[in-house]
């Protein structure tokens, strides 16, 4: 459990605030519950027993969400599955389930499971779409990666475009080997906000693709000053890798890691 708790640590540093972006813990038990009573009266029971079991499965959801909170996995799993059993129409629990497939390493069952909340609550502002960019991202599912990163961008408008999103697809186009885009998006995250350490990484990992060693080495430097535990934070990511089976990206992250941080090696 303790590897666990480590990994979600990062998992979730992966796309900021997943949850609070996917309106963590919000409840329609009393509007439903309600309109179950009022059948009832009406001698409707069909549709009463429908308004019950969104309510009931409602409570479920978010008790599943309480039990997430605490690190109580086994538990948020089976409420999110009654959840899900009672509302299918209720995209919450599907993610819920994929967080927690993900804190699993079992990746591909997060995507089944972020791919039926998308399908049932399809809205990039949501948590689902950048979860699963994330995601993708990780797993080498560039093109797919990509499309969805492009998709939550062009849904936001300039000024309010999250840096995060612009760098991590500035990753994913630097792994893809575009690195005029990727430093495209490493310039357009740090102006929205200078404080993103990893997009000064990337960026400095794109001005050496480019030739251009100088500017790398003075992006890696300003990573080095900043000092807010990049490098320890890709060598725990390394561990956590290479324990659920992705190999070549814990190489790569022990690379980064020692990049920046010398004396890990």
């Amino acid at each position: 459990m303790k590897r666990n708790i480590c990994f979600v640590a990062w998992l979730l540093m992966g796309v900021v605030m997943w949850v609070g972006e996917a309106g963590a813990c919000k409840t329609i038990a009393p509007e439903v519950m309600s309109k179950g009573v009022q059948f009832v009266r009406e001698r409707k029971p069909q549709e009463a027993i429908r308004e019950f079991n969104k309510g009931l499965a409602d409570g479920y959801h978010n008790r599943g969400e309480a039990y997430q909170i605490a690190g109580r996995w086994n538990e948020a799993m089976a409420d999110y599955s009654k959840a899900a059993i009672l509302n299918p129409n209720d995209s919450r629990p599907f993610y819920g389930r994929a967080q927690y497939y993900a804190v699993q390493g079992r990746f591909v069952d997060a995507l089944e499971e972020l791919n039926r909340a998308i399908a049932i609550n399809d809205s990039s502002s949501k948590g689902y779409v950048p979860m699963r960019a994330w995601i993708y991202g990780m797993t080498g599912e560039l093109d797919f990666a990509l499309k969805d990163y492009n998709r939550i961008l062009a849904n936001i408008p300039v000024q309010q475009k999250k840096p995060i999103y612009l760098a991590q697809r500035g990753f994913v186009y630097y792994y893809k080997g575009d690195f005029e885009k990727a430093l495209a998006d490493f310039n357009a995250a740090l102006s929205l906000n200078p404080g993103v350490t990893f997009a000064y990484f990337g960026r400095s990992l794109t001005y050496a693709m480019l030739g251009q060693q100088e500017k790398a080495k003075a992006d890696l430097e300003r990573v080095r000053q900043i000092n807010d535990g990049l490098a320890r934070h890709y060598w725990q990511r390394s561990k956590d890798l290479r324990h659920y089976g992705l190999k070549k990206k814990a190489d790569e992250y022990i690379k980064y890691a020692i990049m920046i941080d010398p004396s890990l090696n």
